[in-house]
């Protein structure tokens, strides 16, 4: 018995099947390319925050080196003084009015060339420029007559810094007394220079353990 196999010619793809095709390779590009932008968005906001907490850290360890040496009252006759201002910025935040606090007090450094202490007055504060906002930690020597604050350490971008002081019963906006508060409460906002909508503010309360 002869079996005779017939072959069905290869047409090709119809047209039909091409513009389905066609379509679903659309709709896979598509979603991937949406894809792509989310997870590219999410990992700049990832990329953004990271960023701003470690430079409002980097401020927060400043001032904890500098309380942990804060001096009493009586021993340099000098105390610590917090001034209450504000700022408007019109030019780029919208008429948005911005702390612009300052703090100052005495501190003891160690001197690993002399072996010995120095007493230092430190002052924290924020200068503005058109372009910008910097946190600023100055230094200078108690123990010298008019001694020139020196700068020792600064950040850029630091919108605003609100600083609160207590007396034991409530927070205070200002300090100006002969005694050294019980604890002090700083606030800073620092902003994404390449987005402004995108900051972030933190707060530490940090106790005082001299009067």
């Amino acid at each position: 018995m002869n079996i005779t196999y017939y072959s069905r010619p290869n047409r090709g793809f119809t047209l039909l099947e091409l513009l389905l095709v066609m379509s679903m390779l659309g709709v896979v590009s598509t979603m991937g390319f949406v894809g792509f932008v989310k997870v590219s968005y999410q990992w700049n906001d990832l990329v953004s925050a990271l960023t701003l907490e470690k430079t409002l850290a980097r401020c927060f360890t400043e001032f904890r080196k500098d309380f942990e040496n804060i001096l009493p009252t009586d021993c340099c006759q000098r105390g610590l003084e917090g001034m209450r201002a504000s700022v408007e910025d019109s030019r780029r935040y919208w008429n948005v009015n911005f702390e612009d606090d300052s703090v100052s007090f005495p501190v003891s450094i160690y001197n690993p060339l002399q072996d010995r202490n120095d007493r230092f007055l430190v002052r924290y504060k924020i200068e503005r420029t058109t372009e910008s906002a910097r946190f600023i930690r100055y230094v200078s020597e108690l123990d010298i007559e008019d001694a020139v604050p020196q700068e020792s350490f600064s950040l850029e971008n630091i919108l605003a810094m609100r600083i609160l002081y207590s007396d034991g019963k409530r927070w205070n906006t200002q300090w100006n007394r002969r005694e050294m508060p019980d604890a002090v409460r700083i606030s800073l906002t620092c902003v994404d220079p390449r987005d402004p909508t995108r900051h972030i503010s933190r707060m530490v309360v940090f106790n005082i353990h001299v009067k």
